[in-house]
Order: structure tokens, then sequence, then C-alpha cells
């Protein structure tokens, strides 16, 4: 199998970390969408391609043709109905929905409830053994 031969301009730039480039603080928990990644590329540089460029940032080139897609009106009717209950979790408004006659999965409700970012305001599960004392 023959070895893959690196870009001689890609060598410049290596020292700099994809991070260091982009002006992130490295955190893994760090979301990013595909539209902040997009702003990261320079088209006109004049020695880096997109393909390079991408490569250095550590981005998948799938990124540059994907199109969000907008949410349906199914989605938009469920959503003006979790609206009107936003403190309660997925699990309630499953149920709440199911009153209503709008039969909805709860995983759907959870995803659409983190699109509009939203949390429940019940305590959580307190699993840390540090608390025992």
């Amino acid at each position: 199998m023959p070895r893959q031969q690196t870009n001689p301009k890609l060598q410049i730039y290596t020292n700099k970390s994809a991070s260091s480039i982009c002006g992130l603080s490295g955190s893994k928990n760090c979301a990013r969408t595909v539209s902040e990644e997009r702003n990261w590329i320079d088209w006109q540089h004049p020695e880096l391609n997109v393909r390079d460029e991408y490569c250095l940032l550590g981005l998948n080139r799938s990124n540059l043709y994907y199109k969000p897609v907008p949410e349906t009106h199914r989605n938009l009717q469920i959503m003006g109905m979790i609206m009107r209950h936003p403190c309660n979790g997925h699990r309630p408004t499953a149920s709440y929905l199911e009153r209503k006659d709008l039969y909805v999965n709860r995983s759907r409700i959870q995803r659409l409830m983190r699109n509009m970012g939203l949390k429940s305001l019940a305590p959580k599960a307190k699993t840390d053994d540090s608390l025992k004392g």
C-alpha cells in the first residue's frame, strides 16, 4: 500500500493546534455549530485551499455542504404546547400532550426542549458519593 504523502504547505501550519487557530479554549464541552465552523475557513487564503484548511482545523468537509432543515409544522405545534408548561421535564410534558390527544415520543420532546434551551426545574438525582461526608 503506498504511503500517503503530506502536502508541504501543511507542514508550515502544523505547529499551531486547531484550537489556537480557531480561538477555542480547548474544552470538549464547547458546542460548535456548522455555521461557526464555516466562518473559520479563509476562502481567499493565498497558500491553502479549502481542503487543507478543513484538514488543519480537524473538521469534516461534509459540513461545507450541510444545509440545515427547518422544523416541521408538527414540531412547531408541539413546541408551542411545550411552551405552555416550560418548567416541566420531558416525561410530564409527554403525559400532558397525551391528555391533549397529541401522542409524541418522549425522546422527541427531549430533543425539542434541548433545541429550545429548556430544562426541568425539578431537583436532579444526587449520585455523588462525596456528599456523604
